[in-house]
C-alpha cells in the first residue's frame, strides 16, 4: 500500500513539472513572436468586391471571417451590404508588426 502511495505522489509530481515546461514553453514562444498592432485603412470598392472580398484580403488569420464582415459593417454602418455600389469608400483594419 506504501508503495502504491508513493508511486501515486511521483506521477502526480512528474505530470506538474511536464504541464509547467508545456506552459513556460508556450510563454516563451508568445514572448519572441512580433507584437502585433491593429492598423486602420480606407479602401476604395472596386467593381465586384464585396465585404466578403475586402475580408479575405484584410482579415487576420487567426480571426473568424465573418466576425471581421460583421465589425466592418458595423465599423461603416452598413445595414445592406448589397447596396454599396462600387467607388464606395470603407474603413477597414488589419493586423502588422507593430512599428511598420
Amino acid at each position: 500500500m506504501k508503495k502504491a502511495i508513493q508511486i501515486s505522489v511521483f506521477l502526480v509530481l512528474l505530470l506538474f513539472i511536464i504541464l509547467g515546461g508545456v506552459f513556460v514553453q508556450g510563454k516563451a514562444i508568445e514572448a519572441n513572436a512580433p507584437e502585433q498592432q491593429k492598423y486602420y485603412t480606407t479602401v476604395q470598392l472596386q467593381e465586384g468586391e464585396s465585404l466578403w472580398t475586402l475580408a479575405q484580403r484584410y482579415c487576420g488569420h487567426n480571426q473568424d471571417i465573418r466576425q471581421y464582415v460583421q465589425e466592418i459593417q458595423n465599423m461603416n454602418h452598413i445595414v445592406n451590404e448589397r447596396a454599396l455600389p462600387a467607388g464606395s469608400y470603407i474603413t477597414v483594419y488589419y493586423w502588422d508588426e507593430a512599428g511598420k
